[in-house]
């Protein structure tokens, strides 16, 4: 009887929360994620082109998932967003698929938003594989450094990772949500950043930890080419966050010094037959020679004189 009132309480927050998951080759990720999300009535899977058979898992494992496929890899941010805008709920929770969730812990995040109603967003600690606490909040980076040891109790940071975040729906929609020129890498900041503007709250409760397998979302055979996305997608987005909240003359020497690390460091790494940090060098060295393709407007035009982009 107590069990059965007690996984009464649990579906009725879960109701009141949509998790959005944003798959590529992930399909390596969805028997598990299901064992976590199987009660969750509430779901959006944003699948950005993905070449194996992560949507038929979906459907297999989560029949009653909705499913957004997207044409092209759209990137993290604008998946995300996606989704976000078809949120009828007052929660949303961001869950990268290499994550192991339950309801309890997805209901731990909602009654955390609860005792928090002006907050922007509630995020967890995340744990590794070995459950070691990760280092996946911090306040304002662009402003302070953060010191001291891990949070024990609820609390105010400028950041948090966006492997799993809850979104306070009510509070952030007039706000928007992610930049979609952030193709990967930085979204997180750039978010955190502009609700901390806002003087929106985001609260970090160490109560409930949820594990993260970092760089675990993504399963592929070419280790190399990997790399060299992961390579290209992050320098850029450093250039453009740089330019963002620093200004042009600090982007550019970002871009400059990525440029020539980049070029040197793929060549040792090719000399030396590390080819998994020669295509992540490459792909820096490659994204520094287009970003001012992408971002061309943005380097014409130095925001740094505006107080909101510092």
């Amino acid at each position: 009887m107590n069990d059965k009132n007690n996984e009464s309480g649990l579906i009725d927050y879960q109701t009141l929360v949509t998790v959005i998951v944003v798959t590529y080759n992930s399909a390596h990720c969805i028997p598990q994620l299901a064992d976590g999300l199987m009660t969750q009535p509430h779901l959006i899977f944003v699948d950005n082109a993905s070449s194996d058979d992560t949507v038929a898992r979906i459907g297999h494992h989560l029949p009653q998932a909705r499913v957004i496929q997207q044409k092209q890899n759209m990137g993290f941010g604008a998946a995300n967003n996606a989704a976000l805008h078809q949120v009828t709920t007052p929660y949303a929770l961001l869950l990268n698929p290499d994550c192991q969730i339950s309801a309890e812990k997805v209901v731990g995040l909602v009654k955390c938003a609860q005792r928090y109603p002006d907050a922007a967003m509630i995020a967890p600690q995340l744990t590794d594989n070995k459950s070691h606490k990760s280092v996946n909040y911090s306040w304002v980076k662009h402003l302070w450094k953060s010191k001291g040891e891990a949070a024990t109790g609820d609390c105010c940071v400028g950041f948090a990772t966006g492997a799993v975040l809850l979104v306070q729906m009510e509070n952030t929609r007039a706000l928007g949500y992610f930049d979609e020129n952030f193709f990967l890498y930085y979204e997180d900041d750039d978010l955190c950043n502009k609700y901390f503007d806002a003087k929106k709250a985001i609260v970090l409760t160490p109560y409930v930890q949820i594990q993260h397998s970092s760089r675990g979302s993504v399963k592929t055979n070419n280790v190399v080419k990997q790399e060299y996305w992961r390579g290209y997608h992050h320098a850029q987005s450093k250039v453009w966050i740089t330019q963002k909240y620093q200004g042009v003359a600090k982007a550019k020497k970002v871009r400059l010094k990525t440029l020539v690390s980049g070029f040197f460091m793929s060549i040792l790494h090719l000399l030396t037959l590390n080819f998994r940090l020669f295509g992540r060098m490459a792909g820096r060295f490659i994204g520094m020679l287009t970003v001012t393709q992408r971002f061309n407007t943005a380097f014409a035009t130095d925001t740094s004189s505006n107080p909101s982009k510092r």
